[in-house]
């Protein structure tokens, strides 16, 4: 990892236990780390295998969308950058093309200001898959949301960013924050489906609640 005049570059072989030791990142990316598997597990795990394993509830994902990460992709043929949020086209698909590697991910350094949170769910504490994660990012400045980002998990096919329910936050007095009106309309963006995980009944209910508890986290309050 190393600070850049445009944010910060992760090399893609960083381990997650590595990510989630550090204290000088955004909070939702080393939570959503420490979430993953077990201390073997995230010793040998790495950021860029968890993105490129492209997984709708890898505990990073929803995190990177937050953050407005983007990958560097190379291959013989050149070099391209894609957002986080194109990245992934599918459960466990990319537009990762043959021969093509994942040799850098990039957070702009507005990014790694302001306030952050991240929050999931599973049938156990630990090693555990997600059946449902939430991250959320604020600028918050007198008292006011001036900017926000916010991603959830396994909620629908790929880490969905909640486009709709930002651009009902922005603007808003934080003391002042209709909360059933955000939830609401984190309900109306994301599709789950049930599986041997969870039901989309269950998905749905414990979005909005995670959803609320990265909120109020991010907002201090």
């Amino acid at each position: 990892m190393r600070r850049t005049a445009e944010g910060l570059a992760i090399g893609p072989a960083t381990t997650i236990a590595e990510i989630a030791a550090r204290s000088d990142l955004p909070a939702c990316l080393t939570q959503g780390a420490r979430a993953i598997g077990s201390p073997q597990i995230r010793n040998l795990a790495t950021l860029g295998g968890n993105v490129c394993n492209a997984s709708p509830c890898g505990d990073t994902l929803s995190a990177l969308v937050a953050l407005e990460a983007s990958f560097v992709l190379q291959s013989r043929a050149g070099t391209r950058t894609v957002p986080a949020e194109r990245f992934f086209t599918g459960p466990k698909k990319t537009v990762l093309a043959a021969g093509e590697l994942l040799v850098e991910i990039r957070i702009p350094a507005s990014r790694l200001a302001g306030r952050s949170a991240f929050r999931m769910i599973g049938k156990r504490n630990g090693q555990v898959i997600s059946q449902v994660n939430a991250a959320v990012w604020l600028a918050v400045q007198g008292g006011v949301v001036r900017e926000v980002r916010a991603a959830v998990g396994s909620v629908a096919p790929v880490p969905l960013r909640l486009s709709g329910t930002e651009r009902l936050l922005a603007g808003k007095a934080v003391a002042k924050l209709d909360l059933p009106a955000v939830l609401a309309s984190v309900d109306a963006e994301i599709a789950p489906i049930s599986d041997v995980r969870a039901s989309l009944e269950y998905r749905r209910l414990v979005t909005r609640s995670l959803f609320a508890d990265a909120l109020a986290e991010a907002a201090g309050i």
